[in-house]
């Protein structure tokens, strides 16, 4: 496997959003610049980061994106092209240090490991009108700023921490399950 390393001036897109097309097979991912994830599928078996912005883009066939990674890391925005319509997987652990879905809404958000949401992620909405945009946290989630979650349904499944005590806060507008 190979590392790939891609700096550009203009938006970097994976994928030509016809049909399932993935991105695999390579050890690690580091992107600079704005990135446009069409591809169904971004696997590493080691990390993923993304220093620019990052828009879901538009494949009718694969709303859902979904990366693979030990730990993929979010440097800036992250945001579905359509409200409400792409979808984001993270297989793996993640790190967000900016907001998620603040322009346009996500359809919908998971991820399996552990979220390490840093000074910039305040705000994470998914789409909650249409009783869909669900949040899914299987890992360990830690808060490093106050940070607002928008959904319709918003799921922890491990522990909820702050990296230091009582000094974040969270709020969450939709409903709230915590396993």
């Amino acid at each position: 496997a190979h590392s790939l390393t891609v700096s550009a001036p203009t938006t970097v897109v994976f994928g030509d959003g016809v049909g399932a097309d993935s991105l695999l097979g390579l050890s690690s991912l580091d992107v600079t610049g704005p990135t446009q994830i069409k591809s169904q599928a971004v696997t590493t078996s080691g990390t993923q980061r993304y220093r620019g912005t990052v828009a879901l883009g538009v494949d009718d066939a694969n709303k859902t994106k979904t990366l693979t990674g030990s730990t993929v890391t979010f440097d800036s925005i992250v945001n579905a092209t359509t409200k409400g319509t792409e979808a984001l997987a993270i297989v793996g652990n993640s790190v967000f240090n900016g907001s998620v879905g603040a322009v346009t809404e996500l359809g919908a958000l998971s991820v399996s490991g552990t979220t390490l949401f840093k000074a910039g992620a305040t705000t994470v909405n998914t789409d909650a009108t249409a009783n869909t945009g669900n949040q899914s946290y299987s890992g360990a989630v830690t808060l490093n700023e106050n940070v607002g979650i928008g959904a319709n349904i918003v799921t922890f499944s491990n522990t909820l921490d702050a990296t230091t005590k009582g000094t974040v806060a969270l709020s969450i507008t939709g409903n709230a399950v915590f396993n």
